[in-house]
C-alpha cells in the first residue's frame, strides 16, 4: 500500500466465501473479501481485497481498492487502486493513487474540496 492507511480497528468484515445480495451500510470500517451486488456505503475506510467484487456504487471516507468494482466510487478522501484492482465507473475523490497495473475505465473527478 502506498498512500493509504487502513485504520487498525475493522468493523466488518465480510469474508471471502460470502455474497451479499443488497445494500450496506457500515459505520465505522469494511473489509471486503467476497462479493456484493449492491449499493457501499462506509463511513470509514474501505478495504477490498483480491478476488472481491462490487457491483453497485460505493460512498466512503477513503478507499483502497485490489479487487473489481463495477460502479461509481465516491471517496472524501483518497482512493488507491492496487495493482490487482480495478474499477469500471466514474471516481470522485479528493486524491488519486493508481498502481502500475491498476485498471480504470471511466472518469475522474478530483477536488481539492472532499467529494460528498
Amino acid at each position: 500500500m502506498l498512500g493509504v492507511k487502513i485504520e487498525s480497528k475493522l468493523d466488518t468484515i465480510v469474508g471471502p466465501e460470502s455474497e451479499v445480495k443488497g445494500d450496506i451500510s457500515v459505520r465505522g470500517s469494511l473489509r471486503l473479501d467476497g462479493r456484493v451486488e449492491g449499493n457501499v456505503s462506509v463511513m470509514a475506510s474501505l478495504y477490498t481485497g483480491k478476488g472481491s467484487f462490487v457491483k453497485g456504487e460505493v460512498h466512503c471516507q477513503d478507499a483502497v481498492i485490489a479487487g473489481r468494482i463495477e460502479g461509481n466510487v465516491t471517496a472524501r478522501g483518497v482512493i488507491e487502486v492496487q495493482g490487482s484492482g480495478a474499477v469500471v465507473g466514474d471516481i470522485a475523490c479528493r486524491n488519486l493513487i493508481l498502481d502500475r497495473n491498476a485498471f480504470l475505465d471511466g472518469r475522474v473527478t478530483m477536488s481539492e474540496e472532499p467529494a460528498s
